[in-house]
């Protein structure tokens, strides 16, 4: 019987949905001034009140605790501005504005290996701000050590991680809708970057209208052992039956724990079907089965977990941090995953595909 022709790929329709969705304008009320208050010896009447101008943004708090690392150098480049017309013409014609950046010295993060779960750190940004957090997750994983938190106000999050004498990480500041990325360039360097927020982490894919399923009542069934091409070195790992999470970079490094959908296996091979068909033209075997996950390198393997479970992003259908692939045990950690929240046979499976396509670029 011959393969069935597949179907055209759901990713980059929606994936352009979600780039205009992550570069929506957003405009700050802007709140009268209190009138004047004459004096007793003033004869005139008072002015009547006028439009002030917005207040600036606040600058981030002076920053106390341990430093993670020194600060960068001089930034040079230009600032990006997430909401502003000309970065949205600009993203609009599918180039990447290239936002500042600064070099950072490699020997200012040796202040990592004394770290704990709990304390308090101080976290340089660029042209000598910087911010306040807190130690999650302290982690050793595929030979590098993983350092992730929350940023004080709940502005963001933080992961960094040394592996020799790699160092990667980002600051993920949530409000702003930027990110600030430690990457080795091929000077030889390690840069801060600035980006869009969007550039590291997908911006959550909208939940699915009308979703018909819930979490099955009643036993458990076995999940089906299905592989689209077995022995296929890169591996698409489809997680149906719940996971315990503790990722660096999903929650602020604090555990998930991701009930399962509780899915018939009738069901399942439905999704599955789907998905298959989606990825039939590449060689990747799209799997139900954790061993063929696991034997698989890092750097070529990523698990979906399906689950009614969205701490990772409350409200979306699914999310997925962007090249998390193929530098899964490198800038991330070995095991990372991406997130599908949605509960229809067909809301799933396209949610997996479009996920999964986020992952590898």
């Amino acid at each position: 019987m011959k393969n069935p022709v597949p179907r055209p790929l759901v990713l980059p329709a929606l994936f352009a949905a979600l780039i205009a969705i992550a570069l929506v304008v957003s405009r700050p009320d802007s709140t009268p001034s209190k009138p004047a208050v004459a004096s007793a010896l003033q004869s005139p009447p008072p002015l009547a009140p006028t439009q002030a101008p917005p207040a600036p943004a606040p600058e981030p708090a002076a920053a106390s605790g341990l430093p993670l690392f020194r600060p960068p150098g001089p930034a040079s480049g230009q600032r990006v501005v997430p909401g502003a017309s000309d970065y949205r013409r600009v993203s609009a014609s599918a180039t990447k504005p290239s936002g500042r950046a600064a070099v950072v010295e490699r020997a200012g993060f040796a202040s990592l290996k004394s770290l704990h779960a709990g304390d308090s750190v101080q976290i340089p940004l660029l042209d000598g701000k910087s911010v306040e957090g807190r130690v999650n997750l302290v982690q050793t994983d595929a030979g590098a050590l993983r350092i992730a938190g929350e940023l004080s106000n709940g502005i963001g999050s933080f992961s960094l991680a040394s592996k020799g004498a790699t160092i990667s990480g980002m600051i993920l500041l949530k409000r702003e809708k930027l990110a600030y990325e430690l990457e080795e360039q091929k000077d030889g360097k390690l840069w801060m970057l600035e980006k869009l927020r969007a550039e590291v982490v997908c911006d959550p894919l909208p939940p699915e209208p009308g979703a018909v399923l819930a979490p099955r009542e009643g036993p458990v069934e076995a999940v089906p052992i299905l592989n689209s091409r077995p022995g296929a070195a890169n591996v698409i790992y489809l997680d149906f039956d719940g996971e315990t999470v503790t990722d660096p970079d999903w929650n602020n490094g604090n555990t998930i724990v991701a009930a399962s959908f509780n899915l018939s296996a009738v069901t399942i091979q439905s999704i599955y079907d789907r998905v298959k068909e989606d990825w039939f033209p590449f060689n990747i075997n799209v799997t139900t089965d954790v061993a063929n996950y696991n034997g698989a390198a890092t750097g070529h393997r990523m698990r979906c977990i399906i689950t009614p479970t969205n701490t990772a992003a409350p409200g979306a259908g699914g999310v997925a941090y962007l090249t998390s692939f193929r530098n899964g045990g490198n800038g991330f950690s070995s095991t990372i995953p991406c997130w599908v929240f949605n509960s229809s046979v067909i809301g799933i499976s396209e949610a997996i595909s479009h996920e999964v396509g986020h992952t590898m670029g």
